[in-house]
């Protein structure tokens, strides 16, 4: 019983030194970052398919198909619809205008443009679309 209540506490203080080592880690906001005078670095751009088959809702066998069958909307299309670009300063109007442009197309119903590192002054970002079910290349 002692040597169980030992493995749980040593579980706990695991657990909980994970999850403040992931909240140091945590990066600033767009807003944050614009005020410090950060620079945009590489721009990653990851085109989904429709249906998100790690969700487990959606993981079934006519959404895989429909995910086979569809054509992603290709990065180029959404890099010519971006406002910014690598080496300019980070902008928080810029970024929201892109996302409102880029949600305006037919072809997709999500968009999301967050920064994913941060090192020197520089952010990368991650633009994420998710397409609409369509057959018509976007």
């Amino acid at each position: 019983m002692q040597l169980r209540s030992s493995l749980l506490a040593v579980g706990l203080a695991v657990s909980m030194a994970a999850r403040a080592e992931s909240l140091a880690g945590a990066l600033p906001g767009l807003a944050e970052l614009e005020a410090s005078g950060a620079r945009i670095g590489q721009i990653i751009v990851v085109p989904d398919t429709i249906f998100d088959t790690s969700n487990p809702k959606e993981d079934r066998w006519l959404f895989r198909t429909a995910n086979r069958l569809h054509i992603t909307t290709g990065e180029g299309v959404i890099r010519r619809t971006l406002l910014f670009s690598e080496g300019e300063p980070l902008s928080v109007r810029l970024i929201d205008e892109t996302e409102r442009l880029l949600r305006s197309n037919r072809y997709l119903y999500d968009v999301s443009i967050r920064p994913v590192a941060v090192h020197d002054g520089v952010v990368d970002l991650e633009v994420r679309t998710r397409d609409t079910g369509s057959l018509i290349r976007g």
